[in-house]
């Protein structure tokens, strides 16, 4: 015999359980909708990446930045193919002060403008590459800028690979191009012929002869410079922002 009784007290739970989670849906969904947050949109592509000598060489500018304005609409620019919802190309252009230029073969003057590899859409929707992170309003950079591109405009050379976050140093891919660009800054220069290793403190043993020096830090950056150099060895060792690598002078 069939508990009528037991069936409908499980059904209401059964019930008021969908209920919930259909509330909590569309509860989610309204705050989204009311939100002004961009929905966040990774777009897939490839892009030639260049080591730090490459980019210096490819680059026209060279320069320590402060972002003015913040990535919106109404510097976004998206080109869609012909008839199709499919992105051609999109980009924002950016104003920035310039506090230091380290390379200006366009005689550039202390405001420039830039394009950079993300976009709003009117949609409200953030288009980026997976590995591109916009730049933010008040924060600090150092760009690698070049016209030599599809729109003959100056831009940020292949995307992350031509831009070092100095707020959030650490989230830097490139390594190679991020540390020597801050000695760039600091008119530090390593020997061209020497062999650069990446290594974790762990890995780096001093002996009773290590000298440390600490490398006087460029006004315009917080980010610390810390020079060792191993007698016994006859290496050298720097910390820069965290970033560890030795470099062998007999190279």
């Amino acid at each position: 015999m069939v508990n009528y009784k037991k069936l409908s007290i499980a059904s209401l739970l059964l019930l008021s359980v969908i209920l919930i989670f259909q509330y909590t849906n569309v509860s989610t969904s309204v705050s989204a909708f009311f939100s002004n947050k961009p929905i966040d949109i990774k777009l897939h592509g490839s892009h030639e990446v260049f080591d730090y000598n490459g980019l210096v060489e490819r680059a026209q500018v060279i320069a320590l930045v402060q972002v003015n304005d913040s990535l919106s609409k109404n510097n976004s620019t998206i080109q869609y193919i012909d008839n199709s919802p499919m992105i051609k190309y999109h980009y924002a252009t950016r104003d920035v002060q310039v506090i230091e230029y380290y390379k200006n073969e366009l005689g550039l003057g202390s405001t420039i403008e830039f394009n950079e590899p993300a976009a709003i859409t009117l949609n409200n929707e953030y288009l980026h590459s997976e590995e591109y992170d916009a730049l933010e309003k008040g924060k600090s950079y150092i760009v690698y800028l070049s016209n030599d591109n599809g729109l003959n405009e100056l831009s940020i050379i292949s995307h992350n690979n031509g831009v070092v976050y100095l707020d959030e140093f650490d989230h830097n891919e490139y390594k190679d191009v991020a540390v020597k660009s801050v000695l760039l800054a600091n008119q530090i220069e390593l020997p061209k012929d020497a062999a650069i290793e990446f290594s974790s403190s762990e890995n780096i043993a001093f002996n009773s002869k290590q000298q440390e020096i600490s490398e006087a830090k460029n006004k315009h950056l917080n980010i610390s410079i810390n020079k060792y150099f191993n007698e016994g060895t006859k290496m050298e060792y720097y910390n820069v922002g965290g970033i560890e690598f030795s470099i062998n002078e007999n190279q």
